[in-house]
């Protein structure tokens, strides 16, 4: 399951309550294993710089976001024909869609 579909979810179904739940109780020693929801947020801040808290929020917003890969796609020279979607749409880049401080 992808991430942005995983958050769109209702919260009544059960993968978006399984994303959510916090584990309690006590834990065999040694180091915690790498939760999936940990390494999606460590791949979205070090490959796009969005910070974890806004995660949740920037997948939610599905055309925007694709707007932004397909443009910059574009810039960086790749193909875009393979994305799926409109091609008539003007789109602005990824950089236009941080915050202020993220710049």
């Amino acid at each position: 399951m992808r991430f942005g579909h995983l958050v769109r979810m209702p919260t009544g179904r059960l993968p978006w309550e399984v994303f959510q739940a916090r584990p309690v109780g006590r834990r065999p020693r040694g180091r915690p294993r790498t939760r999936w929801r940990d390494y999606i947020s460590t791949l979205a801040w070090e490959r796009l710089g969005i910070p974890p808290s806004e995660l949740v929020n920037v997948a939610r917003e599905r055309e925007g976001a694709w707007l932004a890969e397909r443009s910059c796609a574009s810039l960086l020279g790749s193909s875009s024909s393979n994305l799926p979607g409109p091609s008539s749409q003007p789109a602005p880049c990824l950089s236009s869609l941080l915050l202020p401080h993220q710049q």
